[in-house]
């Protein structure tokens, strides 16, 4: 009996080493399990932008950069619950739900991002910190 449990175990600790493997997804679980892991990479990635112009010395654009991520990311949920709203109650829900909130996110790094990264003439951007 030990042995069929020790057995059991190691199968379905296999199985999820197997459901990371995001090329290969197939259920609905795995594309769900995989979209969030694309979400939160993203999202770290953007907080990471955001800190680095947090660094600024000048209060008020700290305060106006943290009053505008506020915005952000409440615009961003609630436009991608409007989003997935159609698949509202399916096992898809999840999955379109944090693709939009993982290519919202990826835009808002481009954005934070060129900030960072100033071309010559670019009168919006930041200067070197």
């Amino acid at each position: 009996m030990k042995t069929l449990f020790a057995y059991t175990v190691l199968m379905l600790t296999s199985v999820n080493l197997f459901a990371q493997d995001c090329k290969s997804a197939v259920t609905q679980t795995d594309m769900n399990s995989c979209a969030n892991i694309a979400f939160k990479t993203s999202d770290k990635k953007l907080n990471e932008a955001y800190q680095k112009l947090m660094d600024n010395k000048d209060m008020n654009f700290k305060n106006l950069l943290k009053e505008s991520q506020r915005s952000w990311i409440k615009f961003r949920d609630n436009d991608c619950k409007v989003q997935s709203y159609p698949t509202r109650g399916g096992s898809a829900q999840a999955m379109v739900r944090l693709d939009c909130l993982k290519e919202r996110t990826d835009q808002r790094y481009n954005e934070l991002n060129s900030m960072l990264t100033c071309e010559e003439g670019d009168l919006a951007c930041q200067p070197k910190l």
